[in-house]
């Protein structure tokens, strides 16, 4: 997918016109707060290697001069992030960084072990979720070198890409929050303390 944002003359970070379309609320902040979203949140800023905590603490560093600005914290600034990453979600990335997640889990269970046998797992399991990482990023990689294209060498605009970007999101999180109805009324349907 393309940039969902740009650089003007003046070296501001700006979202693009099909992003105010497709959410209009993104218009309530300011080009300073838009360049942190950017930074902390964007698959392709230079961040984007770190956990999302460590994110937000260099945008914050980056754009306001200190990782102490509480910015983030505005209702308008937390609702902007949600629908930024809505806008670029994508179930392959999101996979990987799940993936990067339980190696970390993974490592950390290491430390904690001596049993030559639980490493030999613990190292099995790593291996094979970085065979996994790496598969889905050269399918990332394919896929943006396919720009999207359509039946008949058609591509798909800006706008377009965004638009199936945010559903998935949206099915995405709809799908988790029935999951947890379902699991709370079962849990209440047989008398389970939650």
């Amino acid at each position: 997918m393309a940039t969902l944002f740009y650089l003007d003359n003046k070296k501001k970070s700006l979202l693009h016109r099909e992003c105010y379309e497709l959410c209009p609320e993104l218009r309530l902040i300011t080009s300073e707060e838009v360049l942190f979203i950017v930074l902390a949140e964007d698959y392709k800023s230079p961040y984007n290697r770190f956990p999302r905590e460590e994110r937000i603490r260099r945008a914050k560093r980056h754009v306001w001069g200190t990782s102490d600005a509480k910015n983030e914290n505005k209702q308008t600034v937390k609702n902007a992030m949600k629908l930024y990453r809505s806008l670029q979600y994508d179930v392959k990335r999101e996979t990987m960084i799940n993936y990067v997640k339980k190696i970390e889990l993974i490592n950390k269970e290491m430390l904690e072990d001596n049993s030559s046998m639980n490493i030999k797992k613990h190292v099995e399991a790593i291996s094979l979720l970085q065979k996994e990482i790496d598969k889905l990023q050269d399918d990332i990689d394919m896929n943006e070198l396919k720009l999207v294209q359509l039946e008949g060498g058609g591509k798909l605009s800006l706008l377009e890409q965004m638009q199936a970007s945010k559903e998935l999101y949206e099915l995405k999180n709809n799908e988790a929050n029935t999951e947890v109805v379902i699991n709370y009324k079962y849990s209440e349907d047989n008398g389970i303390n939650s």
